[in-house]
């Protein structure tokens, strides 16, 4: 529902009262961030916008996805009102990794050093052949 990759962005008429006298609103799905006073940032597709505060008309939140359950950002619909100020966009990328860790079972997680991988003859023969057959020269590291 509310992936790394979902992005949801109206513009519509109102549901309530409150919101038909305030006019069209602007509507975005996303990932309510921490934020300076009186700014409000959302992570909502590919960008992470920040809107003043006084442009929000409502904010509904939405039933967390599997993968924002740990994550330190509130799933949220966010209605604005139509002309709300943008201070700032830029890609989200930068909260990928803090929005959607990695799950990694805890024995490989807290290993200090990796396993040693035992080297294969055979494997090394195959390989070999392999790239005898395509004319590739192996670079020596």
């Amino acid at each position: 529902m509310m992936g790394e990759e979902s992005c949801n962005n109206t513009v519509r008429q109102a549901d309530t009262v409150e919101q038909a006298e305030a006019g069209p609103s602007l509507v975005f799905d996303g990932l309510l961030l921490r934020a300076p006073a009186g700014r409000v940032h959302l992570v909502s597709g590919q960008f992470c916008l920040e809107f003043d505060e006084s442009d929000i008309i409502e904010i509904r939140t939405s039933e967390p996805g599997a993968a924002e359950i740990e994550s330190f950002a509130i799933p949220v619909r966010l209605h604005l009102r139509a002309g709300a100020r943008l201070w700032m966009v830029c890609d989200s990328e930068i909260y990928h990794d803090l929005l959607y860790p990695d799950r990694r079972p805890c024995a490989i997680s807290s290993r200090k050093h990796r396993p040693p991988i035992p080297d294969s003859p055979r494997y090394r023969s195959l390989e070999a052949e392999f790239l005898r057959e395509r004319g590739i020269e192996r670079v020596a590291p």
